[in-house]
């Protein structure tokens, strides 16, 4: 795998917190691909079939393309069926439209993903809901609401540094094209100021 192919932000957490961890990686592969493939509007039949398609393979231990040889490492650990767990409690965020239920089973999907983050490594990182909020935001381009801001309460939740500077950035404008240089930019402007 590639890690290149990664998020920067998810990049630099494997880099820093979990050097040649093979199974995170793969975590971070299976997040990129359910946020790449979600359907934010009343449509979601595509997005849903992608995610039945990508279970079955990983439950079937199929990993015989290139999409899904990313994750034939979790054969190897006793998390396979959290990874199908997690799929399935991504499957269950509704459409963007609406906004109590979206919030709630995506809090549940942070959840899930944290217990994954955390079940093998001794390193104990925290993906922030919002931070996942706003990554999936970047991806598929739509605009956070305002109500779900205020919902999820981004003042109280901790979140990491590399994460709270993607937020910050984003925040700023909604920038949706946040280049890999201008974001490492603001890190060590960001270390520096600290």
């Amino acid at each position: 795998m590639n890690s290149r192919n990664l998020f920067y932000v998810r990049s630099l957490h494997l880099r820093f917190y979990f050097s040649k961890n093979k199974y995170i990686e793969a975590l971070f592969y299976l997040e990129k691909f359910l946020f790449d493939n979600y359907n934010h509007d009343e449509e979601i039949l595509i997005s849903n079939l992608k995610q039945k398609w990508i279970y079955d393979c990983i439950e079937k231990s199929d990993y015989s393309n290139d999409i899904t040889k990313k994750f034939q490492i979790i054969e190897q650990t006793d998390y396979k069926r959290n990874f199908l767990n997690l799929i399935e409690s991504f499957s269950q965020i509704p459409s963007f439209i609406h906004k109590n239920k979206f919030i709630k089973k995506f809090e549940d999907f942070n959840k899930s993903f944290n217990l994954l983050l955390n079940i093998e490594d001794k390193v104990n990182l925290h993906s922030s809901v919002i931070f996942q909020l706003i990554y999936l935001s970047y991806a598929k381009k739509f605009k956070i609401d305002e109500n779900i801001k205020k919902k999820l309460n981004f003042e109280k939740e901790s979140i990491d540094f590399f994460e709270s500077v993607f937020v910050d950035i984003f925040f700023k404008n909604h920038n949706y094209n946040i280049t890999k240089i201008y974001y490492l930019t603001r890190l060590i402007y960001k270390v520096f100021r600290k």
